[in-house]
């Protein structure tokens, strides 16, 4: 399908499975709404009721629509989740939890490692865990801290750390600024679709967050993984 110069390489099926996923997660087709049937649905794209299958089957294999043999297919049963662009995701309300912690000494990924100003070679403290929503994995995330700053603190034991990580730097003189976020999105890793089970064709939302002390210092740079179709990310612009 060409649009002006552009020419669209992907196959009919997932030009066809982006419009229907557009309009599921604009709303336009609303949570639990019944979709036409695929002779319906191939004569409004012009296409075979082979090609709506296959679009449909991908629709499905991402989470965004039910089949079953002989019924109308059905748009998901829930909303991706809407959250605040915030530092901390908020435990109170029972749906949220962490998994278990672990915790290593390595080299950062590049991006953590400039952030964090390490040197070539040097490691950093890693302390990775996965975030569940109602027993669903719904982040992983890998948060890096200098080993100079982390050693005989409370960062070097894999367990939840009372009054949290801010509580840690709070107690060294080195309380946290406003985080800063670095987003992007990709194709997950097979590590972390298979921490996160995301389906097939789903991206991610990778966030580099990097925190501050009030000097300006990073403290803390963490790699935030999302899966791309349980998340609406909200950002709140405040003029100066």
């Amino acid at each position: 399908m060409a649009f002006g110069d552009y020419e669209d390489p992907r196959p009919r099926h997932e030009q066809i499975a982006a419009e229907l996923r557009a309009q599921i997660m604009c709303g336009d087709l609303g949570v639990g709404a019944k979709l036409d049937g695929l002779n319906t649905y191939a004569k409004h794209f012009a296409t075979s009721v082979q090609t709506m299958q296959r679009a449909f089957e991908l629709l499905a294999h991402e989470g965004f629509v039910v089949t079953a043999p002989g019924k109308r297919s059905v748009v998901r049963s829930s909303q991706p989740f809407k959250i605040e662009a915030t530092s901390w995701i908020d435990l109170s309300d029972g749906d949220y939890r962490y998994g278990t912690i672990t915790l290593a000494e390595e080299r950062p990924p590049a991006d953590v490692a400039d952030a964090l100003g390490l040197d070539a070679g040097d490691v950093a403290v890693m302390r990775h865990r996965v975030l569940f929503h109602q027993d669903r994995p719904a982040e992983a995330s890998w948060a890096y801290y200098k080993t100079s700053l982390a050693h005989g603190t409370d960062l070097m034991y894999p367990k939840r750390i009372p009054g949290g990580v801010p509580r840690v730097f709070a107690d060294l003189g080195l309380p946290y600024s406003n985080p800063e976020d670095s987003l992007s999105w990709r194709e997950p890793t097979l590590n972390e679709a298979s921490l996160l089970f995301i389906p097939a064709h789903v991206p991610v939302l990778r966030a580099l967050r990097v925190f501050r002390d009030q000097e300006g210092a990073v403290t803390e740079a963490s790699v935030l993984v999302k899966p791309g179709h349980l998340y609406e990310v909200t950002y709140r612009l405040f003029e100066a």
